[in-house]
């Protein structure tokens, strides 16, 4: 199934089990105790737009791949849209090499430092202090160690 065959089908017909590329998010607003959130999708078919129910207010992400569960083809102000109730993310695998821990530890912890660093120093501007990197660099210690 893709998006051009979902929008072929009438308004109310669910849907589910297939790919998507998030291509544009866009605003994000509360219905009762649900998030929604505009998007526009993408597969080799084509684009729709979609309105998809997020858990916690936790934004989608433009390139993020989704898996469509449930959804329901809506009417929309200019022609059909889509309603996504439920998804999974495809890229997520029980495997820890997939799910974010192949990237560089040393190159996160860097710049972790740098931001620490950053607003120290700006507070140290702003209170008209001199800015000492012995300092800077035991209270970047204390602040991510508390010793």
């Amino acid at each position: 199934m893709n998006i051009k065959q979902v929008l072929d089908m009438p308004v109310g017909h669910k849907f589910g089990g297939f790919d998507v590329t998030i291509k544009t998010c866009k605003k994000r607003w509360q219905v009762k105790e649900k998030w929604v959130q505009q998007i526009v999708i993408t597969d080799t078919s084509g684009d729709a737009i979609a309105d998809v129910n997020v858990i916690r207010n936790s934004p989608l992400q433009r390139g993020s791949a989704l898996h469509i569960t449930v959804g329901i083809v809506q009417a929309g102000e200019t022609g059909k849209k889509l309603y996504i109730d439920q998804f999974v993310f495809p890229d997520i695998v029980s495997e820890p090499t997939q799910i974010g821990y192949d990237f560089d530890v040393d190159a996160f912890d860097r710049q972790i430092d740098g931001k620490i660093r950053h607003g120290l120093v700006c507070s140290y501007i702003r209170s008209g202090n001199f800015v000492d990197k012995d300092e800077i660099r035991k209270l970047v210690k204390f602040i991510k160690t508390g010793n």
